[in-house]
């Protein structure tokens, strides 16, 4: 069985220590999802966390964050 790994603060994702390549929307989704195990995402709100996300990103500057 193959070993999944994904690291929040570096923004990575690997399987078996292999880097897999996401889009920034493709990882983001992921983020939703893994941080709320068993909870039913609608559309909607999936697009608010996303947007909520794009906006903390582009308003938190590195030495901040």
């Amino acid at each position: 069985m193959p070993v999944i790994g994904l690291n929040v603060s570096r923004h990575t994702l690997e399987r078996d220590g292999e880097p897999i390549k996401l889009t920034r929307a493709e990882y983001e989704m992921l983020v939703a999802f893994v941080t709320n195990p068993g909870e039913i995402l609608s559309r909607e709100r999936l697009l608010r966390m996303l947007s909520a996300r794009r906006v903390e990103n582009l308003t938190c500057a590195p030495s901040m964050c």
